[in-house]
């Protein structure tokens, strides 16, 4: 029953944090890049798609009555579930712009971008503020909110930091160690914020645990990363699998913790 919500949750908040990690990752490489322009271009936009595309097939079955799911716009007003909704379709449709910019026009433009993210913002929010609810204690939390930022900052990183080091490699434009020391403390950050938004809950203490080894084994990863940044190209896709495991446990653990 809550497959489908950790699906959306999760393939939601890696396609926002993409949206946000393709704005300043990719760019440098993209204007030093002499061949292979719309290809490259086209990698993140199309993880970015994919992610939000079966995430909203993964609520979509989730739904009871699937004949009714366009009344779900019909409650702006009063329903974070309805505007969660909306901000959805618009990130989608801002989504649609930047990849037609990035095949056509081999460009991105930074206002295009910037509307993206702020829509993808404005999804997050709405996604967190969806489980704010008063009969249920253990999401009635600021954390709920915080959580669902830095997990869409977290994958996003950690899912295109490998198409950038795979982007460098195809185009020979290398990405300055230091590009990657930065991208590895971000990384860095991020996961210990993580760490420090955990909630122990008893009954699910083997699960608590397994995550918070799975959270250290890619803080020790992304240390490895800043002061090795040559290993980039296999550390990155490592660092990505144990925050993907992390971000399944918790969502896990979230809905578990309703009581």
């Amino acid at each position: 029953e809550e497959a489908p919500l950790i699906l959306f949750t999760i393939l939601g908040q890696l396609a926002v944090g993409g949206c946000w990690a393709t704005s300043w990752l990719f760019p440098p490489l993209w204007t030093l890049a002499d061949r292979l322009t719309t290809p490259l271009r086209l990698i993140p936009h199309l993880i970015i798609g994919l992610g939000l595309g079966l995430g909203l097939l993964a609520s979509f079955a989730h739904l009871g009555s699937k004949r009714n799911a366009w009344r779900a716009l019909t409650h702006l007003s009063h329903s974070w579930l309805s505007r969660e909704i909306l901000f959805a379709l618009l990130f989608g449709l801002g989504w649609l712009a930047t990849a037609f910019e990035a095949i056509f026009l081999q460009r991105s433009t930074s206002e295009l971008t910037s509307i993206t993210a702020i829509l993808g913002i404005g999804l997050i929010y709405s996604m967190g503020q969806v489980y704010r609810l008063p009969a249920a204690p253990g999401w009635n939390d600021w954390r709920t909110n915080a959580g669902f930022f830095v997990s869409a900052i977290l994958l996003g990183l950690t899912a295109m930091s490998p198409v950038l080091s795979y982007e460098a490699r195809v185009s020979g434009v290398p990405v300055p160690p230091i590009f990657w020391m930065f991208i590895g403390t971000s990384i860095l950050l991020t996961l210990l914020a993580q760490l420090a938004l955990l909630q122990k809950r008893t009954s699910d203490i083997l699960f608590h645990n397994i995550r918070v080894g799975v959270t250290l084994s890619a803080v020790i990863l992304t240390n490895a990363g800043i002061f090795y940044p040559s290993g980039m190209d296999w550390l990155g896709p490592l660092i990505f699998i144990a925050v993907l495991v992390e971000e399944t446990l918790g969502r896990w653990l979230f809905y578990r913790s309703r009581v």
